[in-house]
């Protein structure tokens, strides 16, 4: 083997002598650097997040495509109250002043209008939801069975849809869920007269206990008024709240949804509204409660007289396709509080 020359050997050394000091001070600046900033040096930086996603505006969400009837909607109605909703379709449509009242209430955001809510007019079906709500009340009580049989008789007999009014004649009783579904989806005149006059055979005075459930004395609401059937927006409304505040009255609210009724307050406004009309001669009238996830938003009630059954629609149809938009609205900027 040839030998290695002197000064080779040296600048051997002194490569090798470089090389280490350099591994050592690198090693030291990884050790003494946080670990944030030695991963800053291993991979890019992420890009930079924004803030919170903001809310659509009302024109931007309106642009969705499963928001109904668009034309029909009045422009800004994120920005409008009850009133001015109503007072629109009523000077587009020509409505005059003392052909409707309404009672109307948000359960969420508080808002209250009432126009002529004191005027008392024959509600027609409109009232078999108290109806109802006297019979609930009854069962929760144990003082009835929901099967229990509610006596038939020719002289309840009225004219008009549902099963019990078509069957006439042939059955002498029918259980209790039987004939309230009729009278509530259906609107079988005939089983309302029955309920009524159970009432008045088991119970006692039926005009006296739709005082007492409204909490209203003679001089609110006389028994002859009710014998007629005469109430006000008011305390139609006062029932709808009844209705959403408790739950004994969820089978109820089920069957005003489920109610055969492509019109009035319905006429746009298809899901989610719980409803119960009623027509008379000139007075077309409509109550319902709107939902939005199972949840009640808003009660309205609407007696009109003296309109056709087109402006009827319209009027009510339309006004309460602003309402439930609006709030629709609403309830998804609530999601971004």
């Amino acid at each position: 083997m040839k030998a290695i020359k002197k000064d080779t050997l040296y600048s051997l050394f002194s490569l090798i002598f470089v090389f280490s000091a350099g591994l050592f001070l690198g090693y030291s600046n990884d050790k003494n650097m946080e670990p944030s900033a030695l991963a800053e040096t291993l991979v890019e930086s992420p890009v930079e997040q924004t803030d919170s996603l903001q809310p659509l505006t009302y024109k931007e969400w309106l642009k969705e495509d499963n928001i109904k009837y668009r034309d029909l909607l009045i422009e800004n109605l994120d920005q409008l109250t009850c009133q001015e909703i109503i007072d629109q379709h009523q000077e587009v449509q020509g409505i005059p002043d003392n052909n409707y009242s309404i009672s109307y209430e948000n359960l969420i955001t508080k808002e209250v209008y009432n126009y002529r809510e004191n005027d008392l007019t024959v509600v027609a079906s409109t009232s078999k939801m108290l109806t109802a709500i006297i019979y609930i009340d009854l069962i929760e009580e144990r003082k009835i069975k929901s099967d229990s049989p509610i006596t038939y008789s020719s002289a309840y007999y009225q004219a008009g849809a549902g099963a019990i009014t078509a069957d006439a004649g042939n059955q002498s009783h029918y259980p209790l869920d039987e004939v309230i579904e009729e009278m509530i989806i259906h609107s079988d005149n005939t089983a309302t007269m029955m309920l009524k006059n159970h009432y008045r055979n088991n119970f006692g005075n039926y005009e006296k206990k739709v005082q007492e459930l409204l909490r209203l004395r003679e001089e609110d609401i006389s028994q002859y008024d009710l014998s007629w059937n005469r109430l006000n927006t008011r305390y139609l409304k006062e029932g709808l709240k009844m209705v959403s505040d408790s739950s004994d009255y969820e089978e109820l609210i089920q069957l005003m949804l489920e109610a055969e009724q492509p019109f009035f307050l319905s006429t746009y406004v298809d899901e989610n509204m719980a409803v119960k009309y009623g027509q008379l001669g000139d007075g077309q009238h409509d109550i319902g409660i709107y939902y939005i996830e199972e949840k009640p938003i808003y009660l309205l009630s609407v007696l009109t007289d003296q309109l056709t059954r087109e402006q009827a629609d319209e009027f009510m149809g339309g006004i309460n396709l602003n309402l439930a938009t609006q709030a629709r609205y609403k309830d998804y900027l609530n999601a971004f509080k």
